[in-house]
């Protein structure tokens, strides 16, 4: 995808496993999209077996980690292709955002990591690690 999904949930509740982008800003979810954490976006899936649909439409799913590094290793990924929606870390009893010139898009799971790309507007993309409790961004991968 060329964008941040912005599809929401049939019962998904905003402040539970999904939220608005940075800020907790609803306005902009037409340019950023929403952000997801693991168990929302993969809609009660496991990441035991690959690929994972999860909330992704039919014929998409979340990238793996090997899709990830392709997407940061892609001569042809146009330069503005990530798009900052912030994310949100629940840290404890506290959540917060990341500012709105950072972003992480989400990969699959093993349940308590997801794989990510972390990025800015003043560096590189990387691929880490990070709790699947945050809240970040998701691109599906064609089937």
């Amino acid at each position: 995808m060329t964008e941040n999904l912005r599809y929401k949930p049939v019962d998904a509740q905003i402040g539970a496993g999904f939220w608005y982008p940075y800020d907790n800003d609803a306005a902009a979810v037409p340019t950023k999209g929403y952000l997801y954490d693991w168990s929302v976006a993969a809609n009660g899936g496991t990441a035991a077996t690959t690929p994972v649909r999860g909330i992704c439409p039919q014929g998409w799913h979340i990238p793996d980690e090997t899709e990830l590094q392709a997407l940061l290793e892609s001569p042809e990924r146009p330069a503005d292709f990530f798009c900052c929606a912030g994310y949100r870390i629940k840290n404890g009893p506290t959540d917060r955002y990341g500012t709105e010139n950072k972003g992480m898009l989400m990969g699959v799971s093993d349940g308590e990591m997801c794989h990510a790309i972390l990025f800015s507007d003043s560096a590189e993309p990387t691929l880490g690690s990070y709790p699947a409790t945050y809240g970040m961004s998701l691109r599906c991968v064609k089937d």
